[in-house]
């Protein structure tokens, strides 16, 4: 990366003669809601904070739950002094949390934690140098890769790990299984395996970690009792222990007066236990369809009131199709009776649960594994069941929640794309709408499925025909949760949005706020600009450059962007556009903002390199006369306020009449101002 150019010197990338002397002298994201329907908001239901938050909050909380495994000193020796480890590990051994706490772990002097995708996808340059931000801390998960997709992510890492050493930047790399049989002599030295240490003390100490955390003594664990010895003594993989010891803080938490830590390990591990058989012989009971669109809604709706649940069961009759009961309400067995047959039951409040730990889990994969009949009436089920007057809004929240990870369990991203599509056909800006933004975040978010939908919502941001539903969840989702750790993929996405956005500009003003609070994805966005391309719109590239020009945003940081020689050469580009295409009402608002960083709000250093990236910009369609009396105008709108801004105009016309000078006959130009 460049450093700050000397006092003088001509921008790189601009062509200057003679003086350029202009007188003496010397992110952040924001996220907020606006009216209903506002896209930012939407976003709101999907994650509620803005991306870094998030990805802060998500590394905070692994840090606090996390176990070192063997050999994570020498992975994080190998990433200190060499920018790059290549964590091994068999599968379960913690290898993604591992790779991801090396980052953590090291000394923070800002930068970014960003997730690479694992292969190349879309528009987005795969492994791309230039996405490499100072102090950065990058993850890429290679662990379900093929042989050829390795093969090509080793070709490209020395590249991109040159950018990460030179940057000051940390890169984890989790291998793909067996990968170290075929690693080549550059990175065998980077590998480091980690493995969990022999006996129970690691799982020992989660566990406790776990209890302490969720405010329950870990003592109660002291020491293991046999039956979760026996359990722990499989080596089961550590992700599940983790789910282990959230299933017992919540055994503990809901333990009648009594009970002890062995009845809370039974309950959890009957929880982990394979429920299938119990599951399948309590279905097998059921032999009519009510008894069954009663058992599956109450799994779906699992603690939500018992009159609701049953509301539900009779739509899920309807969706499905079922003839309707003929017989009396007075001739029916009583809910509470029908409830019992199905092995649930009503609390004290009147809310529905089963009674076994994760047992509505159980349930509801079942019906999705052994039913696929039903894949489309449950998609309309769920539709309808959101509208259910009795459901709060954390109800519709776990409903959601709950059919997502069946669509991520079961890789049925279709089912979830379609109820997307269905909620947000209409002009429902309610429920719906919120519910399909979260919906999608699900589906980002997981990794079974997450880089299908990033290719579905490219293909929804190329189509000009979307509903303004599907548009505001797209944006909402783009900003608030795709960007936590995709943001190039996020902000090509709102990008194609903003150029088939009309009216309004949601789309832009969402992409220029998450652009505007990262250096790296700031300057990637101005070269994406200078690149024009046929199904973009110019109208839009323009404005979208204008904002992305504002001088706070390329000088404001200890590096300042203009430093950058592609950078300045971007901004030219731009600006030739923008004088070639645009009418001067267009673009005298931002010139006169450069023109006040020229007189005073720059670092000195800097204040002639706006001037000189503009006059070699202008030397189209008459620009430079316009520009002069631009400056002109400026000037004499607050006289006095510096003695760099009567001079400006001044020391502009010099500039460009130097240009000129040096310009070949057959160019393009016009008369000097």
């Amino acid at each position: 990366m460049s450093g700050t150019p000397p006092p003088g010197a001509p921008p790189p990338g601009v062509s200057s003669s003679g003086p350029t002397h202009t007188g003496p002298g010397d992110q952040h994201i924001h996220y907020y809601g606006g009216g209903d329907g506002d896209a930012r908001r939407l976003a709101d239901s999907a994650r509620g904070k803005a991306p870094r938050a998030v990805a802060e909050d998500e590394l905070r909380w692994l840090r606090r739950r996390f176990i070192h495994p063997a050999g994570y000193e020498a992975a994080y020796d190998t990433l200190a002094a060499r920018h790059t480890v290549l964590v091994d590990g068999a599968p379960g051994s913690g290898r993604r949390a591992t790779a991801r706490m090396l980052l953590l772990d090291l000394p923070r002097t800002g930068g970014r934690f960003l997730e690479l995708p694992p292969a190349k996808e879309a528009e987005e340059q795969w492994l791309d140098p230039d996405q490499v931000g100072d102090a950065d801390q990058l993850l890429l998960d290679m662990s379900g890769a093929d042989d050829l997709t390795w093969h090509d992510a080793e070709a490209r890492l020395s590249a991109f790990r040159k950018a990460v050493a030179d940057r000051g930047a940390h890169l984890t790399v989790v291998l793909p299984r067996h990968a170290d049989r075929r690693l080549s002599p550059e990175y065998a030295a980077l590998r480091v395996p980690i493995s969990r240490p022999p006996g129970l003390q690691l799982e020992h100490d989660l566990i406790k970690r776990y209890l302490r955390l969720a405010g329950l003594d870990p003592a109660a664990a002291d020491p293991l009792p046999a039956v979760l010895r026996e359990h722990l003594d499989r080596r089961p993989p550590l992700r599940d222990v983790a789910e282990l010891a959230r299933l017992l803080c919540e055994a503990g938490q809901a333990a009648r007066p009594g009970q002890t830590f062995r009845d809370w390990c039974e309950a959890a591990l009957a929880a982990v236990s394979d429920c299938g058989v119990e599951v399948d012989t309590l279905v097998k009971r059921q032999r009519r369809a009510p008894q069954r669109a009663l058992l599956l809604s109450a799994a779906m709706l699992h603690g939500v009131r018992a009159d609701t649940v049953h509301q539900a069961s009779d739509t899920l009759l309807a969706a499905i199709g079922h003839p309707e009961n003929t017989t009396s309400p007075l001739e029916r067995q009583g809910l509470g009776s029908r409830l019992a047959r199905i092995e649930a039951a009503q609390t004290d409040d009147g809310r529905v649960r089963f009674d076994r730990l994760r047992f509505d889990a159980a349930v509801r994969d079942h019906f999705w594994d052994n039913h696929p009949d039903l894949y489309g009436p449950l998609r309309t089920w769920v539709q309808n069941v959101l509208t259910l007057a009795g459901l709060t809004d954390e109800d519709r929240e776990h409903l959601v929640a709950r059919f997502a990870e069946q669509c991520c369990r079961t890789r049925r991203a279709e089912d979830l794309f379609a109820l997307v599509e269905s909620w947000t056909a209409g002009r429902d800006r309610g429920p719906s709408i919120r519910a399909a933004a979260q919906l999608l975040g699900h589906g980002v978010e997981d990794p079974r499925i997450g880089a299908e939908c990033r290719a579905r919502i490219y293909r929804w941001s190329t189509d000009g025909r979307l509903s303004g539903g599907l548009r505001k969840v797209l944006i909402g989702v783009c900003f608030s949760v795709l960007a936590l750790r995709h943001p190039y993929a996020a902000a090509v996405r709102l990008h194609h949005l903003a150029a088939r956005e009309a009216p309004g500009t949601e789309a832009r003003d969402t992409l220029v706020e998450l652009v505007l609070c990262d250096a790296r994805l700031h300057a990637w966005m101005l070269a994406r600009l200078a690149a024009p391309a046929a199904q973009r719109s110019r109208a839009t590239d323009r404005a979208l450059f204008l904002a992305l020009a504002e001088p706070r945003g390329l000088l404001g940081t200890a590096t300042p962007l203009l430093a950058e020689p592609d950078v300045s050469r971007c901004l030219t580009e731009g600006w030739r556009a923008v004088f070639a295409e645009a009418p001067p009402e267009e673009w005298r608002g931002p010139v006169r903002a450069w023109f006040d960083a020229a007189c005073g709000d720059a670092p000195a250093a800097f204040r002639h390199w706006l001037l000189d990236i503009l006059v070699a910009a202008g030397a189209v369609n008459g620009a430079w006369a316009r520009l002069y009396r631009t400056a002109r105008a400026w000037a004499r709108e607050v006289p006095g306020a510096h003695p760099e801004r009567g001079a400006l105009p001044a020391v502009l016309m010099e500039k460009i009449s130097r240009s000129q000078r040096g310009r070949s006959p057959r160019n393009e130009g016009t008369s000097a101002p």
